[in-house]
């Protein structure tokens, strides 16, 4: 079996990041000092108590999130012995899985990281939203009308088939999000602080470049697929290119996803902070397995006195939300059409039966019946014949309440 390991980006922190890797972890505490040192700042203090301001400013957050997912990444290789088929970042996290691949030095990339996010934040002012329901296309159109009156708004990331990130200028955002909303379309502001990966950028990707140029590289020992191009760093010489063209450029996510499919990868393990990689893999693939070290509902890692035990096994945590969740389920499966045979009929039956073990008890699903009922309704929809973008229809609703989206 063939695992991959998906660092976050920028939006994924959150006070208290980490925490449990560094007490539990001796090899994390000491990635913390070199990031501490490397960066001239406190990077322990800024992670486990930094307020929301201060872990939003863009040259804080990016040093931040790579030092906690590169110290998971330490863990899961270093203390566990996993392996990796493939690395892959999204946007900021690029550059974390270049340096976990071996092309950057650790110091190197948290000083790296730093100056990206100080040239990011000084570039432009602007918004992202995410958005999901609405096709690419649909999002392109929009995008050229609201840009078209004198505002600005693009697409900076293809997360999933409907799930897409646009950024801009705050005018054409807030345009954006008003068009969207008269259609009844969910859209989530990111927790970021400037338009990522759009033209807005330009200023900072010219700067990068140079600071670029004198960076020492060496060569990859883990393949990383690239968030540019969807593919991995075939040629190594193009890495420092391909990283100042990422500033201005969408994220690819749903190339990079497919890639890791079609290599084999049968395992997405999600470096952390947060759930948000391990999110968007079901959301581009329910058949991929994703896990996420940073998983609070299913914890991947032992208590602190038995560091290294990992089990991706379901906890029995309870959600709070999880007879709301069954009856979703139930509600959508009912309204799909059917337009293959009645193979649908027995997982509808186990739906069903899973949701009136709670229809006159007061007590919450566990976890393990949850991912039951979400797995049997992705077998509902392929028994129904559904088209691609049905089936999307069917089950983003549900992944809207596993909250795809870290929000504050």
């Amino acid at each position: 079996m063939k695992n991959a390991l998906l660092f976050p980006g920028q939006g994924v922190q959150y006070a208290g990041m980490g925490k449990k890797l560094y007490d539990s972890f001796a090899i994390v505490r000491k990635i913390f000092d070199q990031a501490s040192e490397a960066a001239g700042a406190d990077l322990k203090k800024l992670c486990f108590e930094g307020s929301r301001e201060e872990l939003r400013r863009t040259e804080n957050t990016q040093p931040a999130v790579l030092t906690v997912s590169f110290g998971a990444f330490q863990v899961l290789s270093r203390e566990l012995g996993y392996e990796f088929a493939y690395l892959a970042g999204h946007s900021l996290g690029e550059i974390t899985a270049l340096c976990a691949g071996g092309a950057i030095a650790f110091a190197d990339a948290v000083r790296l990281v730093q100056l990206r996010g100080r040239l990011m934040q000084q570039a432009a002012t602007g918004k992202m939203c995410a958005v999901t329901g609405k096709t690419a296309d649909d999002l392109r159109r929009l995008c050229a009308q609201v840009s078209a009156a004198g505002d600005w708004v693009q697409i900076s990331n293809y997360n999933a088939p409907r799930q897409t990130v646009l950024a801009g200028d705050e005018e054409g955002i807030k345009k954006a999000v008003a068009y969207l909303a008269a259609e009844g379309v969910r859209t989530v502001e990111l927790n970021v602080s400037a338009p990522f990966h759009s033209r807005l950028m330009e200023p900072a990707a010219g700067q990068f470049r140079e600071a670029l140029r004198l960076l020492s590289m060496a060569p990859l020992q883990i393949p990383v697929v690239s968030g540019v191009t969807g593919a991995v760093y075939a040629d190594e010489g193009r890495i420092k290119d391909i990283l100042a063209l990422q500033l201005l450029s969408p994220v690819e996510w749903t190339k990079v996803i497919a890639f890791l499919r079609m290599s084999g990868v049968s395992c997405l393990l999600d470096a952390g902070p947060g759930v948000t990689m391990k999110n968007l893999v079901t959301a581009n693939n329910p058949a991929l397995s994703a896990i996420a070290v940073d998983d609070s509902k299913e914890p991947f890692f032992g208590a602190a006195s038995a560091p290294g035990a990992a089990s991706g096994v379901s906890s029995g945590i309870k959600w709070e939300n999880g007879r709301e969740y069954l009856q979703i389920c139930l509600g959508l499966v009912v309204s799909a059409r059917n337009e293959g045979t009645d193979a649908f009929l027995k997982p509808y039956g186990e739906l069903k039966a899973i949701l009136s073990r709670y229809a006159e008890d007061s007590s919450e699903p566990a976890i393990s019946e949850l991912k039951a009922a979400y797995q049997l309704v992705c077998e509902i929809g392929k028994a129904k014949r559904l088209s691609q973008e049905e089936y999307a229809m069917l089950t983003e609703p549900i992944m809207l309440q596993e909250r795809i989206y870290d929000e504050d």
